[in-house]
């Protein structure tokens, strides 16, 4: 399971990556890819030290098949983060690595998959030129930190043809005036944690503002956390001390499931009545002939048929 509160599981085919953005400053795959390049194939070569700093080296790393299909293998239907380790869209990814996570997410409707990625015009680049198909399960996300970010990031997520297109503004580090909060499905927010004396505070202000905004279009709001400094601005040991209460509320919506894959509602997860901007192909994938079947092929059809081809 997942300590991000607005997930429930995360898998990481691949792994590396490089900093873009000003969000990526204090981030944490760095750290635990650090810790793990000795032990864990994917993250071989993906981080070097210099002088005390660590940094990534832009090599992009496949895991080994078990992790890489894992999704295939689990039979209860699960809420995945996509490569909280990597970016999904980083220009080091084989376009053969990125097909076969798109045939794994396809294939799995009972999963839900939150990708999210700060490199969105290679996101909406490839989608039109490897013909990647989004499948109703599939949502595509954006981290916005910056206002400067907003208007061109988002612009770039709107030409994917996701069901659900969503933001995540964490760590925030400005205002957010220019994000068209009504364009979107969902909206994440939150404050920058870790224990660096550098890590920035978020202006209680810049959260409910967002809020505010996304009540009045119907925009579902996540606030994930407070971050290293509170909603005083005091700063705290560690974010659990913090929280995640705004103005006295936890306020932690989830996009609407009416255009959803899964059919299995969850009655613990916020749910509101959202836009529905669901891309569903008209045909299944032409690789999914290798299924043969006398009738209409079920997506438990499509699994059984994704193992034998996967070898898992």
């Amino acid at each position: 399971m997942s300590d991000i509160e607005w997930t429930e599981r995360t898998w990481n085919p691949i792994g590396g990556c490089s900093r873009i953005s000003a969000g990526c400053d204090h981030c944490y795959a760095i750290v635990m890819a650090n810790r793990l390049k000795s032990t864990v194939q994917k993250y071989e070569g993906t981080v070097v030290e210099d002088d005390g700093r660590i940094d990534w080296t832009g090599k992009i790393g496949r895991a080994d098949d078990k992790e890489f299909f894992r999704p295939v293998n689990l039979k209860k239907p699960t809420i995945w983060f996509v490569n909280s380790m990597s970016d999904m869209f980083h220009e080091n990814v084989a376009d053969a690595d990125l097909i076969e996570m798109f045939r794994v997410m396809q294939n799995t409707s009972r999963h839900r998959y939150q990708i999210l990625t700060k490199r969105p015009s290679r996101m909406a680049l490839k989608t039109k030129e490897l013909g990647l198909v989004w499948t109703p399960n599939m949502w595509a996300g954006v981290t916005i930190e910056e206002d400067k970010y907003a208007r061109p990031r988002l612009r770039e997520l709107l030409k994917v043809p996701a069901s659900v297109r969503f933001v995540s503004a964490e760590p925030l580090l400005s205002a957010l005036p220019n994000l068209d909060v009504a364009a979107i499905d969902w909206l994440i927010s939150g404050g920058e944690s870790g224990v660096a004396r550098t890590v920035r505070p978020s202006n209680p202000d810049w959260h409910r503002d967002l809020r505010d905004r996304c009540r009045a279009v119907g925009t579902p709001f996540f606030f994930k956390q407070w971050g290293a400094f509170g909603a005083t601005g005091a700063r705290a040991r560690s974010k659990k001390n913090t929280g995640s209460l705004l103005e006295g509320e936890i306020v932690q919506q989830m996009p609407s499931d009416v255009y959803d894959a899964i059919d299995n509602p969850r009655p613990n997860w916020t749910r509101i009545e959202a836009r529905t901007r669901c891309s569903v192909p008209d045909e299944p994938a032409s690789w999914l002939d290798l299924c043969v079947s006398t009738s209409s092929p079920t997506p438990d059809d499509h699994d059984d048929a994704w193992l034998r081809l996967a070898g898992v």
